[in-house]
């Protein structure tokens, strides 16, 4: 929903949509490792909600990838140098687009969908696997565009 640093605590803060507040040191992120405190006082929340765009260094954050990486990191908590990239990987093209979860009382099922590719859709018993599997469609769906256009 937002995102703003906090010189306080030296760390960048986004508000998640569920109220929840996430907090990680910058230099820990890919893009941002030699950030000073003036470049992170601007934070572009993407339309989605699901990107973070820091225009004073150019750098981009995928929020999934980074909840992932701070909450399940790769490697232990005692090795906090580790390289950021491989906690925080770039969005792949499917990550570029919005999606909606909702339930389907006919279905019984959770039903994600795709503003972008409206004729996708994808029916699971969890929110989280409906997304997923919608996610991978237009994936596999833009795999079949790039190839054609070659």
């Amino acid at each position: 929903m937002s995102a703003w640093y906090d010189s306080a605590s030296g760390h960048v803060v986004v508000l998640l949509s569920t109220g929840m507040e996430l907090s990680f040191d910058p230099h820990l992120a890919a893009g941002l490792e030699h950030a000073q405190p003036i470049d992170l006082l601007q934070i572009e929340v993407s339309p989605s909600g699901a990107g973070l765009h820091f225009p004073a260094l150019g750098a981009d954050l995928y929020v999934p990838s980074l909840l992932a990486g701070i909450l399940q990191p790769d490697q232990s908590a005692d090795r906090a140098g580790h390289e950021a990239k491989s906690c925080l990987p770039q969005p792949q093209a499917e990550d570029r687009y919005a999606y909606a979860v909702h339930w389907s009382a006919e279905d019984q099922e959770f039903v994600a969908t795709s503003t972008s590719f409206p004729s996708l859709s994808w029916l699971a018993s969890t929110p989280d696997g409906a997304l997923l599997g919608v996610r991978n469609l237009v994936g596999s769906a833009l795999a079949d565009l790039a190839a054609e256009s070659q």
